[in-house]
């Protein structure tokens, strides 16, 4: 099957696991911040981190078939939508609200990898020290 067809099954996976997750999660509630797209894009990083720590540090993922998980299921499922909504508050002149959401985004998204890599490195030493024992 070409790559980009793997792609592009992974993307179609991905956007509809968005939309489901965020739908579940009021978009703009009375503070007006869109936790749908913070909560999709540092679970996504959660999840990029997971694949690629557990790819990377065992090879247990060949280079070709993360090409569904990584740009495509998680590629889908994340999104640009956070460029849209910070510029939506711009537009407002809700500086002070783009510019808390930006870090927010930023620093939720970055804890999530660190989180993720972590976890799977902390799997994979324990998997490792069983194997030994």
């Amino acid at each position: 099957m070409p790559k980009l067809v793997i792609i592009c099954s992974g993307g179609a996976l991905g956007s509809a696991e968005r939309r489901f997750l965020t739908s579940c999660v009021t978009e703009r509630g009375r503070s007006g911040v869109p936790w749908g797209t913070l909560l999709v894009n540092a679970t996504g990083s959660f999840l990029i981190a997971v694949l690629m720590t557990l790819a990377l540090a065992t090879g247990f993922i060949s280079v070709d078939l993360r090409m569904f998980p990584t740009p495509g299921v998680t590629g889908g499922y994340t999104s640009s939508s956070f460029n849209y909504e910070t510029l939506w508050f711009v537009e407002r002149g809700a500086w002070p609200l783009a510019s808390t959401y930006m870090v927010l985004a930023g620093a939720s998204c970055i804890r999530a990898d660190v989180l993720g890599r972590w976890v799977m490195d902390a799997a994979i030493r324990a998997t490792a020290g069983r194997a030994t024992a």
